[in-house]
């Protein structure tokens, strides 16, 4: 951010500027100094609001009181562009850089000087962890251990439940992609996370495809769930996963799963049957709960209820 002495200079070379919030380090003070300049000569009808940064660029958030030449726009559009070359830090001639998932720009020695402090700061915060960890479970209490969760994050976990977290973290990562993945994408991440349940031919031998799926993407999501479960149970029994789906399609508002087993096909049936009554609540454009509002109509959630009536009329 801008020290308060910056501020100041620049409002006293430029008063009109007196309630522009500035949310910008100082490397770019220059740039605004001299963007300020050149916009002196409309400051009349010109209100500038608010400096600030997104996606390692600055924005510019301005009102015209009444029509401004188109000069402003050209200006107000150069410093934007410059400000993606300039090193938000120093303002030395840098490039857009991305660090802990933020884009800055950076010139290189301050780039190398941020990787330094972050680098640094994570070996703090991993120390502190270690320190502080008591040897339990974060979720049982059992004896665990310490385990690497991402985005600087440590948690205690026995070897049952860390694996419990990463299905847990498969299956929001695939819903998080189901608003704007394909169907034929979902069934790609469905086939390379179960690839046990691809359709097989007489020999036994994957055809590299997924059984037939005859439904919107919101029951995916219980099909993912589905899947899962009874991956789980063969793990159980110690078994190897002999399943074989042949078809998901949708009949009177619920999923039907045409599904097979040599080993424990009553097992299986039992998980088929369970996801197949959840689908009654389930929207099945969306996955989140909804209702059938007849005994012919598949279950929605309010909006998707709502956009399926307005597309009716």
């Amino acid at each position: 951010m801008l020290s308060k002495g910056l501020e100041d200079q620049l409002v006293e070379r430029f008063p009109w500027t007196a309630d522009t919030a500035i949310f910008v380090d100082a490397g770019w003070y220059q740039l605004i100094w001299n963007m300020f300049e050149e916009l002196e000569p409309f400051r009349v009808n010109l209100e500038v609001r608010e400096i600030n940064e997104k996606y390692g660029a600055m924005i510019i958030d301005y009102r015209e009181k009444e029509e401004c030449p188109t000069e402003v726009t050209t200006i107000i559009r150069k410093y934007v562009l410059l400000s993606d070359k300039t090193c938000e830090v120093c303002g030395a001639d840098g490039r857009i850089r991305v660090l802990k998932g933020w884009q800055t720009a950076y010139c290189d020695p301050c780039f190398k000087s941020a990787q330094d402090e972050h680098l640094k700061r994570l070996a703090e915060l991993k120390a502190r962890d270690i320190e502080n960890f008591n040897g339990l479970c974060f979720t049982c209490s059992s004896t665990g251990t310490l385990r690497e969760l991402g985005n600087e994050v440590r948690r205690g976990y026995c070897d049952p439940c860390y694996e419990k977290h990463l299905l847990d973290q498969e299956f929001l990562n695939f819903r998080g992609g189901l608003f704007w993945k394909d169907q034929e994408q979902l069934r790609q991440e469905i086939l390379q996370r179960f690839s046990w349940a691809e359709v097989k031919n007489d020999n036994g031998n994957g055809k590299g495809y997924l059984a037939p799926f005859f439904c919107n993407k919101g029951w995916f999501l219980l099909i993912w769930r589905m899947l899962s479960e009874i991956e789980e149970l063969f793990k159980e029994k110690n078994l190897p996963i002999d399943v074989h789906i042949n078809e998901v399609s949708e009949k009177y508002g619920e999923m039907r799963v045409w599904v097979s087993s040599d080993i424990i096909p009553d097992l299986v049936q039992g998980i088929v049957d369970k996801y197949e009554k959840l689908s009654r609540e389930t929207c099945k454009e969306c996955g989140e709960k909804g209702s059938n509002q007849n005994v012919k109509s598949a279950p929605y959630c309010e909006p998707h209820l709502i956009s399926e009536l307005n597309r009716m009329v």
